[in-house]
């Protein structure tokens, strides 16, 4: 995410970007995004998580 305070963090990330920002491999993120665990949906032939679904994936995991 923007460290930036004058910038509006990203609203949609790539899987990659997604893995980077958890600190989690590639195939994990896939994993997540394949059993339903981390919400994500396709935009031509690109799969996205949206910002809000992230946060609230790990708000939930120190639940």
């Amino acid at each position: 995410m923007n460290t930036n305070p004058d910038c509006a963090p990203a609203l949609l990330y790539r899987l990659p970007v997604v893995a980077k920002l958890l600190s989690l491999s590639p195939r994990k993120v896939r994993l997540l995004v394949t059993n339903g665990t981390l919400p994500s949906f396709k935009i031509d032939h690109c799969r996205v998580v949206r910002h809000s679904d992230l946060v609230q994936f790990v708000n939930q995991l120190g639940a």
